[in-house]
């Protein structure tokens, strides 16, 4: 409630589209994202991909983050061609500005998988989590929530 509540203040105060405005909007779906409260994430998510976009432009790692958790949240939510290419998208900007090994590519490579994994492509889904647990594994260290959730996943 009191999050919600600095966003709108933060909204009225700075207007709509003020990156302060952005950042509240983020931990607020991410906080509603780890409830299972999807529905109500989504919009707030495509609200702060807006904002990020106009403040920061298209290859951005926070655009890229926005993708990747809008993705994720489609994902669960069972809205699985849209989340499998917004996931792509936020992947594919990674993948253009970041080193080719960083933990955020890891991220969206599992992400992918696991959208996949849903979608019934087990195949291509279980290779691409192999790809993400190796980036994990390679540059996070051994006992990163990421890096374990990865293994139980895809093996390793």
């Amino acid at each position: 409630r009191l999050l919600r509540e600095a966003v709108k203040h933060w909204s009225e105060e700075l207007g709509p589209d003020h990156p302060r405005v952005g950042i509240g909007l983020n931990n607020l779906a991410v906080l509603l994202g780890d409830e299972g409260r999807y529905e109500e994430a989504i919009p707030l998510q495509r609200q702060l991909l807006n904002i990020d976009r106009a403040e920061y432009g298209q290859l951005n790692v926070f655009v890229a983050r926005d993708l990747n958790n809008l993705g994720r949240y489609l994902r669960k939510n069972d809205q699985l061609n849209e989340a499998e290419d917004v996931i792509r998208k936020g992947l594919k900007i990674r993948q253009e500005i970041l080193p080719a090994n960083h933990q955020h590519i890891g991220s969206s490579l599992d992400n992918l998988a696991h959208c996949l994994l849903a979608k019934g492509e087990k195949e291509l889904a279980f290779k691409t989590g192999k790809k993400a647990l190796a980036i994990l594994t390679a540059s996070l260290r051994e006992d990163h929530d990421w890096v374990v959730q990865a293994k139980e996943h895809w093996g390793g």
